[in-house]
């Protein structure tokens, strides 16, 4: 065990056990939300989500329009736990507090890790661990302050959501009221819509002031993954061009640029040879066309996707049926005959969606 573990409690649970699908907790995630008692609705959008619209239509279709998902990996689960961690090291430091409430910390990683549907890997919760004590060590002296919102309150792990325009429908949907809007589950009804209105939403991990006065939005991002060519694969990334906008929208100020905080880990070769886990930073600036021309784009990709929806038809896109993670998770799916698909997606191998970055 590494030295920096021995003062602290390690009480991780649910980590071993045979795989098996699991629904997580919480309400089922809804596209829209009734304004008032209007025929008029808000729908949120966020990069995890809406970026798998731009991917393939379809695939949207089944995560947004019947929320379904494949229930998470290890990795994801790995990337949470140290976003938990990493919120409790630099909540500490905005306050003033010397140490980091590592109890609460592994408090975290242990409900990340609880109940998991599938085993995990060399990303273990003691991994998880041991990474964020020496990311504590090796950032001690940042060279930023980190920024406070309007309130005075920390800008740590701070949710957003702003409208980016109103889409006119005017139209009755073939699908039920009660499976694309919250709260409405019992109404049955067909869904007529008259006005949609698109929000921005998400989750900034953390924004820094430079000692120059520039504001820098900073994005976690745990991976196996490191080198130039994966770094550079960020410089226009509509997730940071997005965060950057949005912290300009909440805060009145052009930030420079994005802060990408990667955090590599990787399995140990055998015989302990190469590089099984690297702290990097990389810094990506942005201009104002740039951010002006992402909201441009953003609202373009919004409306296809309200056209999609008023016409009930999601045209597949197969050249990103594989990527550099494997099979796209509805994979299997998408082989199966239209009439039997949605009998597929409701099957023991996805579970509702339900998470949201503004109820996170």
């Amino acid at each position: 065990m590494n030295e920096f573990l021995s003062d602290i409690d390690l009480d991780f649970a649910g980590v071993s056990g045979a795989p098996k699908r699991i629904q997580p907790p919480g309400p089922i995630r809804r596209l829209f939300q009734r304004i008032d008692d209007t025929n008029d609705f808000v729908m949120d959008i966020d990069w995890s989500t809406f970026s798998g619209y731009m991917e393939c239509a379809q695939k949207a279709e089944y995560s947004m329009i019947y929320s379904r998902n494949d229930g998470g990996s290890i990795a994801l689960t790995y990337g949470r736990a140290i976003h938990k961690g990493l919120e409790e090291i630099y909540l500490a430091r905005a306050r003033g507090h010397l140490e980091v409430n590592w109890a609460a910390v592994v408090s975290h990683i242990n409900a990340e890790y609880s109940g998991l549907p599938f085993e995990a890997d060399w990303r273990t919760p003691e991994r998880a661990l041991d990474t964020l004590l020496k990311y504590d060590t090796f950032y001690a002296n940042e060279p930023y302050s980190i920024m406070a919102d309007e309130h005075g309150d920390p800008f740590v792990e701070k949710p957003f959501s702003y409208t980016l325009c109103a889409i006119p429908v005017n139209k009755t949907l073939l699908h039920k009221t009660s499976q694309l809007v919250k709260s409405e589950e019992n109404n049955d009804e067909p869904l007529h819509v008259g006005t949609i209105y698109v929000n921005w939403t998400g989750v900034i991990d953390l924004v820094f002031m430079s000692k120059d006065d520039h504001l820098w939005p900073v994005d976690h991002k745990t991976t196996s993954i490191a080198g130039p060519a994966y770094y550079k694969s960020f410089a226009l990334s509509g997730q940071f061009i997005g965060y950057c906008a949005a912290i300009q929208h909440l805060l009145h100020q052009k930030p420079a640029g994005m802060l990408g905080n990667f955090i590599v880990g990787r399995k140990a070769s055998a015989k302990g040879k190469g590089v099984s886990h690297a702290l990097e930073r990389e810094l990506y600036t942005y201009e104002q066309w740039q951010l002006d021309k992402w909201r441009y784009d953003t609202v373009n990709h919004a409306e296809k996707f309200v056209h999609d929806l008023s016409d009930n038809y999601f045209p597949a896109n197969h050249t990103s049926c594989q990527n550099k993670y494997g099979l796209c998770k509805y994979f299997a799916t998408c082989q199966a005959e239209p009439s039997d698909r949605l009998q597929h997606l409701m099957s023991d191998a996805y579970v509702f969606n339900v998470w949201n970055p503004l109820a996170d």
